[in-house]
Parts: C-alpha cells; sequence; structure tokens
C-alpha cells in the first residue's frame, strides 16, 4: 500500500484468505481496518505492527481457527476488537492479557480495549474442571476477569468458556 495513507480502510467482503505480513507496513495513520468476510484463514505474527493508531479492526467472519500470540502486538491503541463468527476455538489468556494492558514506549502501562467480540465461534468449555462442574456464568464471568484486566468494558457472546491456561 505504498504511496497510500488512508485513516479508513474498508477490504471487507473480498476473498482475501491470507495476508502478507507486510500488507499493513507504514500505515501508522491508519485508525479503523475492516477485514471482515473476507475469507481470512489465519492471522500472522506482527502483521499490524505499524498500524500504531489504530483503534477499531474487524476481523468478523471469516474462517480464522487461531490467532497467534503476537498477532495484535503493536496496537497499544486498539478499542474495538471484532473476532466474531469465526473457527476460533481457544484464546491463549496471553494474547488477551496483551490486548487489555500494554506497555508503552514511555514503559506506563495502559489500557484503551472497550470492546471485544468473540460472539459466535468454536470456542469450548475447557474451564469445567476449575469450577466443580458449575456451569453458572458468574462463575465462568469471575474466571474471566482473573484473566485479564477489567478494563474490557464490553465483551460479546460467552467469551470465558473458551479461555485456558497453557
Amino acid at each position: 500500500m505504498s504511496g497510500i495513507n488512508p485513516t479508513y480502510l474498508d477490504l471487507s467482503g473480498n476473498k482475501i484468505r491470507y495476508l502478507d505480513n507486510s500488507a499493513f507496513r507504514k500505515q501508522g495513520q491508519l485508525q479503523t481496518l475492516n477485514l471482515s468476510e473476507s475469507m481470512l484463514q489465519c492471522i500472522g505474527s506482527d502483521i499490524f505492527t505499524d498500524c500504531t493508531n489504530l483503534r477499531t479492526l474487524s476481523l468478523s467472519a471469516n474462517n480464522i481457527p487461531d490467532i497467534s500470540r503476537s498477532a495484535f502486538y503493536g496496537l497499544e491503541r486498539l478499542e474495538h476488537l471484532d473476532l466474531s463468527n469465526n473457527n476460533i476455538q481457544v484464546i491463549n489468556p496471553v494474547l488477551l492479557e496483551f490486548l487489555s494492558i500494554s506497555t508503552n514506549r514511555k514503559n506506563q502501562q495502559v489500557s484503551k480495549l472497550k470492546h471485544l467480540n468473540l460472539a459466535q465461534n468454536k470456542m469450548q468449555s475447557n474451564l469445567r474442571s476449575r469450577t466443580s462442574h458449575t456451569t453458572n456464568n458468574s462463575v465462568y464471568e469471575q474466571i474471566f476477569r482473573t484473566q485479564i484486566s477489567t478494563s474490557v468494558q464490553a465483551v460479546y457472546a460467552p467469551l470465558w468458556i473458551g479461555i485456558h491456561k497453557g
């Protein structure tokens, strides 16, 4: 995307199965990126590293089965992340911790993520053994809150059902 410096980029509805790690290089001005309904099958490591001003990222309605631990590295200003309607089975807690609290260049912890949408994925309950086989959502929510910072203001779907330590 050399020579193009948009703040809003909508690539939704395309048949993009794979994104090269250089796809968003030098796109520090980008604030909103919509890659929904694009047939994406993976999100590689460090793909958004140069998108330092990205506030909204939609990856909904793709075929993403898992997410690299460093896929969202550099997104210190990310406020809205939509991963709904994918094939995600498990979210690594390290990824969630990174999204909820990060350290800026001044070595200060900052927290910007406000909305995380993981609805309509294929998450499995890996927490049952830790909750004495109870299915009370408040127990799952309590476990979820211990996994990541409470800075996330809205979580859509039963997010906590797919979280596991590993």
